[in-house]
């Protein structure tokens, strides 16, 4: 993962050089390297810390540094820099290629104007002003910490958006005086009134667009998944590839398959000790038709998990990306004994392809055809796949149709249901702020685009090798949410266009599965195996002391019976990792290296 820091000062301003000097100096101390710098005396520095290099490109004639890994014709990258007004650029930018980067715009003079951040997300951005001093950071550095204890809390306000919509983990920063950057938005650093962050891509706008012919649309999409894979491919001799057992990374190891630049592929496939968490037989049917060998991976014993999540602290934001420890930490050893220095999976599928079975995909005919969607036969293929009536799926699609036109709030998930509800929350994902004209499906969709967001984030993995998710990136983003969520379940069924279009690809027990894999009961006896270090965590966490959790109901849910037959696992792993992030900044301890912290 990239460990980016810039440090910029306004030119002249003797003070604010002195501090950027100073800031550099301690972060040299602690590891990290100049990778650029402007000025004679440097009233601009990029410092990358971490295993992984951090590209940076400066176009001749141009006022730009770009960050990382932008992916397309090196010559538009320099027509594009030689654009001067700011939104323009990164429209520009966005238009022409695509990749995992941040982009510095610059003054003529070299001063910096502001930072876009690339529509995936790949690189998290955030930044605030330290004593006359411009900060932008992918990461939260020990040495930056460390040199200003005291100076950032949380916003707590925040911290309970989080709890009643987790989604919000990748929206707006809950650190006190970090301005979180948006994937697609150009942020201006200027110290001038009236400075505002403007999105320039966003999944709304892309899907507002008319829809291609569908035949068109397929085509689109499949070439938007090898064209990430081959240009996340880019550079390595050979990858790691996770093959789950699903639709999604099948999808992604065939289209890894076909770039025959890629000497060296290892597939690898972890399962668990229960037979629903156990896909080695569809994960062999990928290796055997790629023909490829396949490394299984036993999962071990969910005992010291909850003591995992209870010691992830620090970084910008909590920690969701890092639910399984013993999987990211067994992953990123395999990668290093096998050498490899890239991993490539398929996560996000679910998202993309359009996994939820759900009667509102139909609302997308009936927003276009009115009363005459009645009589569409795909009314009886949603209906067929939802196990319910025609009149029940018409009925929920037209409610939903009808709030989605009155402007009604969309949440990326409810309330963990330990949550205060004497509290309100008005707040919502920036992805979700502005849905008008989108259909119901496709809203729920972006929501959990916007979750999804957070898989680029700090893990183990990420801190040895670079871990890459094709299916999150700007070009299958684009080719999937211009495509209408009845047409990305075609025939009733969950990512069924995705079925048809990689038909050729996969094997016939993977393009015709109707059941997913699940690790509920794995985490769920992690959860029952730490239940007398997460109950005293809990209940006397900062959380519960703030009002924010109903202790009642939270003590009932910690308990044996309840977990068994209510299924809060995922909701109480969720609850662990925000309460351990929020005590890592009030109970400074050890900075976990996975969080990039150097």
């Amino acid at each position: 993962m990239a460990e980016i820091v810039v440090l910029s000062a306004p030119i002249g301003h003797r003070e604010s050089g002195l501090q950027l000097a100073c800031l550099a100096a301690i972060a040299k101390e602690d590891g990290w390297a100049i990778a650029y710098s402007a000025g004679e005396t440097p009233h601009l520095i990029v410092l990358t810390g971490g295993t992984q290099t951090t590209q940076v490109h400066t176009p001749p004639h141009g006022r730009l540094v770009l960050l990382g890994e932008w992916i397309s014709d090196q010559t538009l990258l320099e027509a594009t820099a030689r654009t001067h007004e700011p939104l323009e650029f990164c429209r520009r930018l966005t238009d022409r290629g695509w990749g995992r980067y941040l982009a510095l715009l610059l003054t003529p003079g070299a001063g910096l104007t502001g930072v876009y951040r690339d529509p995936s997300g790949a690189l998290d951005c955030f930044v605030t002003d330290l004593d006359g001093v411009t900060v932008i950071a992918t990461v939260l550095p020990a040495w930056l910490i460390s040199s200003h204890p005291g100076r950032w809390r949380p916003d707590w306000d925040r911290v309970f958006d989080l709890l009643n919509d987790p989604t919000q983990v990748t929206g707006a920063s809950a650190v006190e005086g970090w301005t979180s950057v948006m994937p697609g938005t150009f942020q201006p650093v200027a110290r001038e009134p009236g400075q505002c962050s403007t999105p320039v891509w966003t999944p709304a706008g892309i899907a507002s667009q008319s829809a291609a012919p569908i035949e068109d649309a397929k085509r689109s999409l499949v070439q938007a998944v090898d064209r990430a894979v081959s240009g996340l491919a880019g550079g390595v001799e050979g990858c790691l590839v996770e093959v789950s057992g699903g639709l999604d990374s099948a999808i992604v190891a065939t289209a890894v398959d076909r770039q025959h630049n890629l000497s060296a592929m290892t597939l690898v496939n972890y399962h668990g000790p229960y037979a629903e968490a156990d896909e080695r037989p569809y994960a062999s049917s990928v290796a055997e038709r790629i023909r490829k060998p396949l490394l299984a991976m036993e999962r071990g014993p969910p005992l010291q998990i909850a003591s995992a999540w209870i010691g992830d602290r620090w970084g910008f934001r909590p920690g969701f990306q890092r639910l399984d420890p013993g999987y990211d930490t067994a992953q990123a050893a395999l990668a290093q004994d096998l050498g490899q220095t890239r991993i490539m999976t398929g996560k996000g599928g679910d998202a993309v392809f359009f996994q939820h079975c759900t009667p509102l995909v139909f609302a997308d005919v009936m927003a276009r055809q009115g009363p005459l969607s009645l009589f569409d036969l795909r009314l009886v293929d949603t209906a067929r796949w939802c196990r319910q009536s025609v009149w029940s799926v018409g009925a929920a699609a037209f409610r939903s149709l009808t709030q989605a036109r009155r402007g009604r709030a969309v949440s990326g998930r409810p309330p963990l249901p330990f949550v205060n509800s004497e509290l309100q929350s008005g707040s919502v994902h920036p992805w979700l702020a502005d849905l008008d004209g989108i259909t119901p499906a496709k809203r729920m969709q972006i929501a959990a685009l916007a979750s999804n967001i957070g898989l680029h984030g700090p893990t183990a993995q990420a801190d040895v090798c670079d871990v890459v998710h094709p299916l999150l990136s700007q070009p299958v983003l684009e080719a999937a949410l211009a495509i209408p969520t009845i047409d990305l379940t075609e025939g009733g069924r969950d990512r069924g266009l995705a079925r048809g279009v990689f038909a050729d690809r996969l094997p016939d027990d993977i393009r015709l599965r109707r059941t997913k894999g699940s690790l509920a009961q794995y985490f769920g006896e992690a959860i029952m195996n730490g239940l007398p270090e997460l109950r005293p965590f809990l209940l006397e966490g900062q959380l519960a002391q703030r009002g924010y959790i109903d202790r009642a109901k939270l003590e009932a849910a910690l308990t044996a019976d309840v977990l068994i037959w209510k299924a809060v696992y995922g909701d109480v792993m969720l609850l662990v990792m925000i309460e351990a992030w929020v005590r890592g900044w009030s109970q400074p301890g050890p900075v976990s290296p996975s969080l990039g912290a150097r």
